[in-house]
């Protein structure tokens, strides 16, 4: 069983840099993400596929990942029409190489995700705000 996820790296006390554990590194390759099976998944099946496609390390998946989703999908429908303890715990590893919580994706896939940012306001408000500014003095 593994050990803990990795501390998140602004909780990490060191100063110099991780090497990424990568012995090559590749390209990411655009990717088409693969339709769910809606006629013969198990509802829950079906919205964890779905959660998928709104996650961020969504933004990492390959084609490969995603056909490795379907397959997970496909186990877990038949384990809905017949569970097995040993089933589930294969599910949840096979999951946990997709980078399904934190933890994993932590863990299993050295990626962490940062909340969006949101600017206070956006260019059209900032110009609108100036086009006033500017029709005020102009009145005035």
């Amino acid at each position: 069983m593994p050990g803990p996820p990795p501390k998140r790296d602004a909780e990490r006390t060191r100063n110099n840099t991780p090497e990424s554990g990568a012995a090559r590194h590749g390209q990411l390759r655009p990717v088409t993400i693969p339709n769910a099976d809606r006629k013969n998944w198990h509802p829950r099946a079906l919205s964890w596929y779905e959660a998928l496609k709104d996650s961020g390390q969504a933004d990492y998946y390959q084609a490969s990942d995603w056909a490795m989703a379907k397959v997970i999908a496909d186990y877990l429908t038949l384990w809905y029409e017949r569970p097995r303890a040993m089933d589930m715990a294969n599910i949840f590893s096979m999951m946990g190489r997709l980078g399904t919580t934190e933890g994993d994706r932590r863990q299993v896939l050295r990626v962490e995700l940062e909340p969006v940012v949101e600017e206070d306001k956006s260019a059209t408000l900032i110009a609108i705000d100036g086009y006033k500014e500017a029709l005020m003095r102009a009145r005035a």
